[in-house]
């Protein structure tokens, strides 16, 4: 199983990092001759707030 992770100051920034991380994924994958998954709709969100 392969993932990438995310994260940023704001929910707009934590997309713009994402779509940065899987195009990023996506580059290594292909760089090491691995099979690009398919897409899927999993994903998990994880939420740390500073106190």
């Amino acid at each position: 199983m392969t993932g990438c992770v995310a994260a940023g100051a704001s929910r707009e920034d934590v997309q713009h990092q994402m779509h940065d991380a899987i195009a990023f994924h996506i580059e290594g994958l292909r760089e090491a001759g691995e099979v690009i998954p398919e897409p899927s709709g999993l994903t998990a969100t994880y939420v740390r707030v500073a106190a």
